[in-house]
């Protein structure tokens, strides 16, 4: 089996965040293998690391505009 991601470590995306679109980076990439793979973006919010949020592939864009138009 081969997955291939939309997005890399460290690369610059856009998602929405309490009705609001946020841009931030991604610092790991997390894939669940079952009956239906799915792959999660996780997004870190400040230098230490100590807060996180996890994004699914499909709520995740690669700019403002792209995200703009999927709403």
């Amino acid at each position: 089996m081969e997955l291939k991601t939309k997005f890399n470590v460290n690369d610059i995306v856009w998602f929405m965040e309490k009705n609001k679109p946020v841009e931030e980076k991604i610092w790991n990439i997390e894939i669940s293998i079952g009956n239906n793979p799915r792959i999660k973006y996780i997004f870190f919010n400040n230098r230490n690391n100590e807060s996180h949020r996890v994004m699914m592939e499909k709520e995740v864009f690669s700019t403002k505009e792209e995200l703009l138009k999927s709403l």
